[in-house]
């Protein structure tokens, strides 16, 4: 979930009074009280999980506490929730997690083994995607069950979109998608309020999600971070495959026509410039759909310009490595602290709201496609879901390592790195040969959280081959169908004053009728008195 989206929703929950920005300690619960401490998981969340709760409580008779943590601070509160040995009243009984902490969560002895509880829960009916990021590699044990699904997606301008002329095939390979971008960049395409529209961006400063927006480009070219030969793990940045898509990612952010504020903007800033229309495509995830049926005073976008112009969805350009998408979200797990008992009340509310009903209420409410296959099947029959479906399908998760989170974080830097080098440097050639440095930098940084042997990095690229492979970009196909001057007004906005004009006009004519009506009355009472 993304920090522009935790800041737009601070009013919701304050509104809805729950713990926040973490966990109090001053206040004692009762022995049949437990504890759910979940993320700020967006507008409409809190109060669908406090109505979860209510009913929980009808059924069993257990109250439940709800903690709500924020994504910027939650790994390290869950963290010492799940690892400290002293005593919190208000530790988690049952713990959301983002699905990468599962690994290292699970791998320091912080989770408790849910494979007692297949028959009551039904591991077949969850995504594979969201499954494989429940456990570690090697071991048969899930630790978490995936609760719902965080499918990146591109979402373009719909108003926009349709007036320009562009179609999927404008943008179904990387050289077509790359022509689009130039080509709508060198043109002077503005919105309703006459100001410009940039075509896309790689958000890069002080951004925490690099590694998931660069994670398509990449895998869609055959390459990964992290690979497996036969001496074990090991880094795969300075791979001929990963080269070719980091290539197109660092081109694409530093280009002034096709990305002009990558370099300026972190993905909070990226999804506003989007959500006020002055940005044709964002790189997002589905809670934008969902965020358009609330009101900016309950957290939504409901009448914001973006609201207005409408969102599609469209399928990520197909690269020679095929067609991925990055897929995440969150977990439910259970936290080994509490004796038997406890453990006994923590699993019957675990196996509440991973009930199907129960995920399809709580998914609905926050916009993100629940983790059970039989409920996606009936999202996808709603055409704003449809193509984000298909992502998950094809989606790919990052390795469910423990280490992973480390060489995230290294991702999310480099990100950074990459974008003050395009910042800073104007000449190409220099360009590659700063970026080459910055991956090889990378590189054995990754290695060494690996402690891949010494064996594994040999005969890697020098430096100079790394950076005239960072030169070599697919050629661009500029699209010749394009209506580069499309209609400042709003045809959303046109329909919207039409319809309201219409029902003003009917309740007018409403009461005329009953005015008239009345003076009829009226006449009549008087005709009497008369005689």
């Amino acid at each position: 979930m993304t920090k522009f989206l935790s800041s737009v929703l601070l009013v919701l929950l304050v509104s809805f009074g729950l713990s926040f920005g973490g966990p109090t300690h001053s206040a004692v619960r009762s022995s049949d009280t437990l504890v759910i401490w979940a993320i700020n998981n967006g507008a409409g969340a809190q109060g669908s999980l406090k109505s979860l709760m209510r009913n929980y409580q009808k059924e069993t008779g257990v109250s439940v506490n709800i903690v709500i943590l924020e994504w910027i601070d939650a790994f390290e509160k869950i963290q010492k929730a799940l690892l400290d040995t002293t005593g919190m009243e208000d530790s988690p009984d049952v713990v959301q997690l983002g699905s990468t902490w599962v690994p290292y969560f699970a791998s320091v002895g912080g989770l408790r083994s849910l494979n007692s509880l297949s028959f009551k829960i039904d591991f077949s009916r969850f995504m594979e995607a969201g499954l494989r990021s429940a456990h570690l590699e090697g071991d048969t044990n899930y630790y978490a069950m995936p609760w719902f699904m965080d499918v990146r997606g591109l979402f373009v301008n719909e108003r926009l979109w349709k007036e320009l002329n562009v179609n999927e095939s404008n943008v179904d390979s990387i050289g077509k998608f790359m022509g689009t971008l130039r080509a709508i960049g060198k043109s002077d395409l503005k919105n309703v309020a006459g100001k410009k529209v940039a075509p896309f961006a790689f958000p890069s400063k002080g951004d925490w999600s690099g590694a998931q927006q660069m994670a398509p480009v990449i895998w869609n070219f055959g390459g990964d971070f992290i690979v497996r030969d036969s001496a074990g793990l090991r880094s795969g940045l300075l791979d001929s495959n990963f080269l070719k898509g980091f290539a197109v990612y660092a081109a694409i952010m530093g280009d002034v026509d096709m990305a002009p504020n990558s370099l300026q903007d972190n993905s909070s800033q990226n999804t506003d410039r989007f959500v006020r229309s002055e940005q044709l495509m964002v790189y997002g995830t589905s809670e934008l759909i969902r965020l358009l049926e609330f009101f900016p005073s309950e957290g939504g976008l409901r009448t914001t310009p973006i609201a207005e112009d409408g969102i599609m969805t469209i399928p990520f350009p197909i690269g020679p490595g095929g067609k991925a998408a990055f897929v995440g979200g969150s977990h439910l797990a259970l936290s080994k602290r509490g004796d038997a008992l406890r453990h006994a009340q923590a699993e019957k509310l675990l196996v509440y709201l991973l009930r199907a009903d129960n995920m399809d209420a709580f998914s609905r409410k926050i916009g993100f496609l629940p983790a059970d296959q039989g409920l996606v099947r009936i999202w996808m029959k709603d055409m704003r879901y449809t193509q984000l479906v298909n992502n998950l399908e094809r989606g790919k998760t990052f390795l469910n390592i423990p280490e992973w989170g480390a060489i995230e974080a290294l991702m999310n830097n480099l990100a950074g790195d990459v974008g003050r080098v395009n910042f800073k440097t104007l000449d190409a050639k220099k360009r590659a040969m700063g970026i080459a440095k910055l991956l090889v930098a990378a590189d054995k940084a990754v290695n060494d959280i690996l402690k891949a042997p010494v064996d594994s990095t040999k005969n890697q690229p020098s430096l100079e081959e790394i950076a005239k492979r960072l030169s070599d970009l697919p050629a661009e196909i500029e699209p010749t169908n394009l209506n580069l001057k499309p209609s400042p007004v709003s045809h959303t906005r046109d329909h919207e004053v039409f319809v309201v004009r219409c029902l003003i006009g009917v309740a007018l004519l409403f009461m005329l009728w009953k005015l008239r009506s009345r003076i009829k009355k009226i006449r009549r009472i008087m005709k009497r008195k008369n005689k």
